[in-house]
């Protein structure tokens, strides 16, 4: 004979409450009580329009003389974009964005039948270091993500599909940090 049927009693259904949405970030209006702030419309900034934008967040990043002094320059976007993928490339453009040539001349000196970087040299670029050292790269990133999509515009410009601008990217830090230290 079949076993008895049992009446099972059905299994509870749990349901979790519907996570909330992550919030955007938006900074708190300033008004004064009963009085309502309108805000007019901003034109979206373009490669062409972008370069005072890009300056004033960039100079929040850091006061170092090498550093504002290349902000000074003209289409700031394109010229960064360049770099980044010459640097993808294992290239310095020196002339897309140029720094001025560390002071002073780069001597060598002979030490125990060897030929070796003189330490006054490398003093030469201090100043560079100190100036990369200096840099609020919290701002730096929020920079970048502000202006991302003129990046990848102006990497398409280049001739090469803006969504690979990430990659090119990678590729330049990545050569940065596999440079070897020299003690």
């Amino acid at each position: 004979p079949p076993p008895p049927v049992v009446n099972a009693a059905p299994e509870p259904v749990i349901t979790q409450p519907k996570a909330p949405d992550i919030p955007t970030r938006v900074p708190p209006a300033v008004t004064e009580p009963g009085i309502e702030e309108v805000v007019p419309a901003q034109p979206p900034v373009t490669l062409e329009t972008s370069d005072e934008p890009v300056r004033e967040e960039l100079a929040k990043a850091g006061s170092a003389q090498l550093y504002t002094g290349l902000l000074t320059n003209e289409d700031l976007i394109q010229r960064s974009t360049g770099v980044i993928d010459g640097m993808s490339r294992g290239l310095v453009l020196q002339k897309i964005l140029p720094l001025p040539r560390p002071e002073g001349a780069f001597t060598a000196l002979e030490l125990e039948g060897q030929v070796v970087v003189d330490p006054a040299s490398y003093e030469r670029y201090d100043a560079y270091a100190g100036a990369v050292a200096s840099l609020n790269t919290e701002q730096l990133v929020s920079v970048f993500h502000q202006f991302r999509p003129l990046m990848e515009q102006a990497y398409a410009e280049l001739g090469y599909p803006p969504a690979e601008f990430d990659n090119a990217l990678v590729r330049a830090l990545d050569r940065v940090i596999a440079t070897p230290e020299i003690r």
